[in-house]
């Protein structure tokens, strides 16, 4: 059975299940949002902006320096998992012994923060709208002014 958890709010109850979040009862009206990241998918993917391109061991020693330690297979299999999400490119390149992957981050940044955002309105109505709209109103003037940039606003 999938987690069911209540938000803040206490007035929406929402299922989490195959990395989407879901309104109960999966009803036609139900939000169907971005796939969400994890922790982890966040951090392989700071990495990976960092670098701007790289295989998976090279994205494993970027994490190792920014004091992420990860095995090899674990960075491997979240990067395939980026992909899927349409959150990274990859293209194959010869190396010994055979063939890898070489990641970038796709161009998605301002898409997925609008689809998230749409899904805060969609999951929890007025309420977490002005939620949000507190916690924007507590950002510096320079963290105001890089997040309207990162949604296209300026």
């Amino acid at each position: 059975m999938a987690p069911v958890e209540t938000d803040s709010y206490s007035f929406v109850r929402v299922r989490v299940r195959s990395g989407h979040v879901l309104k109960e009862g999966n009803s036609p009206g139900a939000f169907r949002g971005p796939p969400l990241i994890g922790s982890l998918e966040t951090d392989v993917l700071v990495a990976l902006r960092e670098l701007r391109e790289g295989p998976a061991a090279s994205v494993r020693r970027e994490l190792e320096r920014q004091g992420t330690r990860l095995a090899y297979t674990t960075v491997a299999t979240i990067l395939a998992r980026l992909y899927a999400k349409g959150l990274v490119r990859r293209r194959r390149e010869p190396c010994r012994g055979g063939e890898r992957y070489v990641y970038r981050p796709a161009e998605v940044e301002e898409k997925y923060l609008r689809n998230i955002l749409r899904g805060v309105v969609a999951l929890f109505g007025a309420a977490g709208v002005v939620h949000l709209n507190e916690e924007i109103a507590k950002l510096k003037p320079n963290e105001e002014k890089a997040l309207r940039r990162r949604l296209g606003l300026d």
